[in-house]
């Protein structure tokens, strides 16, 4: 069961309530809280990882990134470097670590897949 501190965000040093994805569970976008999670989805802002416990909200960059870089189900992810990634997307960000934080949370979204720096999702 998900309790509504799953909902709460830390904005500019305050508490907020996340109602978009509360709004989003309500409505049936990620299963019910009984049943279990897939091993890995991307839906809006909740992203589940193969190694998450439970999937987690991210920023609306993030999570365009981690959409932008998926792939097809079933398949390797593909690895691809940032300039591609911001040259689709333009999100300003100098690197994936920037992106994303610091180098500790990207680490627990992408790897680094190749030399050269191609990352890739940390996904099946």
């Amino acid at each position: 069961m998900r309790s509504l501190s799953d909902f709460i965000r830390l904005e500019a040093g305050q508490d907020v309530f996340d109602a978009s994805a509360f709004d989003r569970v309500l409505r049936g976008f990620v299963t019910a809280s009984r049943d279990d999670e897939p091993e890995q989805f991307l839906q809006g802002l909740r992203v589940k990882l193969p190694h998450f416990e439970k999937s987690r909200l991210v920023s609306e960059i993030r999570a365009a990134i981690l959409k932008f870089m998926w792939g097809v189900e079933g398949k390797t992810p593909p690895a691809m470097k940032w300039a591609e990634v911001n040259f689709n997307l333009d999100c300003g960000y100098r690197s994936f670590d920037e992106a994303f934080g610091d180098k500790a949370t990207r680490e627990e979204f992408l790897i680094l897949a190749k030399a050269g720096g191609h990352y890739q999702v940390r996904r099946n």
